[in-house]
């Protein structure tokens, strides 16, 4: 139980251990990214905390909801630094991410999850070929976003079993997790073009410091 307040914890820890490193390989370019990223884990506990209590209702019913969202911190790639320089790294425009969206909102506002769910696939791809050394947290969110957008699909399976007052609690709070992810999206792309510099260096902050998301899982 409390999947997602255990997942925040694990990534600042882990955040906190590879800071000094960071500065040090980047002569402190990094800094300002690490810091980010903890203070933002750190806020978002008050969030985790109430969606997990409220899960626990769901999970004690048989409903794994946010039991499967999360991938262990442990699966975090070892911290490699290959100090190749990559002068060339460039950014998703922010006018692209702001069709995306779009795009996403509009599925949420149709109720068309999987419509939803290969839009993610899809961008997600392109990110893996067009940006395959940056854009890290962007592809990170939007994996995630697509793991809970597939694991909508089956919560809502396995709440037919119970009766219409769970199925609709668990519709509100599922879809509030889900959208969630949207309101992500700016400030990853905003942690991305911070931690480019130091990418750029061949110091793969953000990188090497996010588990790869499956974004499919069967239960």
């Amino acid at each position: 139980m409390f999947y997602f307040t255990r997942h925040l914890l694990e990534a600042v820890f882990l955040n906190i251990s590879r800071t000094k490193k960071y500065y040090q390989l980047s002569r402190g370019k990094s800094l300002v990214v690490s810091s980010l990223l903890i203070c933002t884990e750190l806020l978002t506990l008050s969030s985790s905390i109430l969606l997990d209590i409220i899960a626990i209702y769901f999970q004690r019913k048989g409903i794994p909801f946010l039991r499967y969202e999360f991938i262990e911190m442990s699966k975090t790639p070892i911290q490699q630094i290959d100090l190749v320089l990559h002068e060339g790294l460039s950014l998703l425009p922010s006018d692209e991410l702001k069709k995306w969206k779009k795009k996403y909102s509009i599925s949420i506002a149709k109720k068309d999850i999987h419509e939803l769910f290969l839009f993610l696939k899809n961008d997600i791809h392109f990110l893996q070929v067009h940006y395959p050394n940056s854009m890290g947290m962007v592809r990170h969110v939007l994996e995630a976003f697509a793991r809970a957008a597939f694991l909508f699909q089956a919560h809502q399976v396995k709440a037919k079993n119970y009766g219409v007052f769970d199925q609709y609690i668990l519709r509100v709070i599922n879809f509030y997790f889900v959208r969630s992810h949207i309101w992500a999206l700016d400030f990853s792309l905003k942690l991305d073009s911070l931690a480019l510099p130091t990418q750029q260096m061949g110091v793969r902050i953000i990188l090497n410091d996010v588990p790869h998301i499956p974004i499919e899982h069967h239960y």
